[in-house]
């Protein structure tokens, strides 16, 4: 039954239905276009990003028990979708199964109240970040670390941006490259564990940050189809204190 769920709550839990779904959007690309006299033809400038969607929901009461509730209805829509911080919440749309967005609320039209029983007819607007997330490329998948390449599969056709954890037996291991398709990310000072998180652009152990001991000027990725990764210290004597690479692969698609 067609639904949606924002910030873990459900619109048909709280009595309500989706009328109108909205169209799917696909996010627009962030790009310029450069004209050079005497040239023809544009010069593509590729700011490489997407823009955020627009997606609007007419919705309506369904659950005849909360009709005598008008009023407390009506909050509790509101205080779903407008109480908190102003932060992208998770947002899934029972018509694409399988994945899920990072969505704010932005608007809620004027709850109009139709007929005699208070029946509650209004429209919600979320703006969202540009991919859809799949939720199997949410699952954290643990590999032995080793030297020698290990491949993961991208079953999407846009690049991810991972998350890894790294993981010493205790010793300070020095000197480590995490080495994604053949790119090394050089870390110093691993000891414990330390994760890197793509998406957040940060390096960090638990509360502590350790973007200083992060030598690289880009995040490591993971590009569609086939990829690689390595894990290997500097003084080799060291390398067997290193026990194993947790991977969330972030899958996504737009």
């Amino acid at each position: 039954m067609n639904d949606i769920i924002y910030n873990g709550q459900s619109l048909r839990d709280l009595g309500y239905a989706v009328k109108t779904f909205p169209v799917h959007t696909v996010a627009e690309r962030d790009m310029e276009f450069s004209s050079i006299i005497g040239r023809s033809g544009d010069i593509i400038v590729d700011n490489k990003r997407f823009h955020n969607v627009d997606m609007n929901y007419e919705i309506n009461m369904i659950d005849i028990d909360r009709l005598q509730n008008t009023d407390v209805n009506e909050r509790r829509l509101i205080d779903w979708l407008m109480s908190g911080d102003a932060e992208y919440k998770i947002f899934e749309d029972s018509t694409v199964p399988g994945y899920f967005c990072k969505a704010i609320c932005k608007n809620i039209s004027e709850l109009a109240r139709n007929g005699l029983n208070g029946y509650i007819d209004t429209a919600i607007s979320f703006n969202r970040q540009p991919f859809w997330y799949s939720k199997i490329g949410q699952k954290k998948f643990t590999f032995a670390a080793s030297k020698t390449d290990q491949t993961i599969i991208n079953p999407e056709q846009y690049i991810s941006e991972p998350y890894f954890k790294i993981t010493t037996d205790g010793a300070n291991v020095g000197e480590t490259a995490l080495v994604v398709n053949g790119e090394p990310y050089t870390l110093t000072n691993l000891m414990g564990y330390v994760e890197i998180d793509s998406e957040a652009y940060r390096t960090f152990k638990g509360a502590e940050d350790k973007d200083i001991d992060a030598h690289y000027n880009y995040m490591p990725f993971f590009k569609p189809g086939v990829n690689t990764f390595a894990v290997e210290t500097r003084m080799s004597s060291m390398q067997s204190h290193i026990l194993s690479v947790e991977i969330i692969p972030r899958w996504r698609r737009l």
